[in-house]
């Protein structure tokens, strides 16, 4: 059995994700890719499940899809590399939501973690904000590794924000860690005003 997440994380990645007991399709994901429950992908095999699920059978889904995506985390980033029950918490959400071997694809965030420097590698978590087929940008995705980065390196799991002022905030914060200038920077080109409350609220 893989390393058990902190209820914070838990708490992180459910609130990332709508539990859905009916088969939908997120505005996000490729074509043709349905989801049930906390977000488990409908596999070829799995297409019994396009008929409905109960809330009992979407917990323990998620239960197994959590398992599933947190075993690799400690050997693909380093099997010597500490790992606290937070930032492991955290790394737990970004393979959940990018897949299990994430961090196979990841040199920004576990090159330094296996120098040393935990702290660096995670707010390098900011470059991970891109879903879709092609990949694009999504401000959501981008506001919920804020919310990792918080958990992993202040212990707590702060609100994901819904607007851009809400961000910049949660980056400020973090600004205390390490140099959060590039993701800053990352984060005014690549916004999506249009889709924004604050810089858009007629939308």
């Amino acid at each position: 059995m893989s390393r058990v997440i902190v209820p914070e994380a838990k708490r992180l990645i459910t609130g990332a994700e709508t539990c859905q007991l009916k088969p939908y399709q997120g505005g996000a994901d490729p074509a043709g890719t349905w989801t049930i429950g906390w977000g488990h992908v409908i596999g070829l095999s799995e297409k019994y499940l396009m008929a409905g699920i109960t809330q009992a059978k979407a917990d323990a889904m998620f239960a197994a899809d959590v398992e599933s995506h947190i075993k690799f985390i400690q050997s693909d980033i380093g099997a010597k590399v500490v790992l606290d029950d937070f930032v492991f918490g955290a790394c737990a959400s970004l393979a959940y939501n990018n897949g299990a071997r994430v961090f196979v694809g990841a040199p920004s965030i576990v090159g330094p973690m296996r120098a040393g420097h935990i702290k660096e590698g995670v707010l390098n978590f900011y470059k991970f904000c891109n879903s879709g087929n092609p990949l694009v940008y999504r401000d959501g995705l981008f506001y919920r590794r804020l919310v990792e980065m918080h958990l992993a390196i202040r212990h707590v799991l702060v609100t994901k924000p819904y607007e851009c002022k809400g961000a910049r905030k949660l980056i400020d914060g973090l600004a205390e860690f390490g140099d959060v200038g590039k993701m800053r920077e990352f984060f005014e080109t690549h916004h999506v005003k249009r889709l924004c409350p604050t810089c858009n609220p007629k939308r």
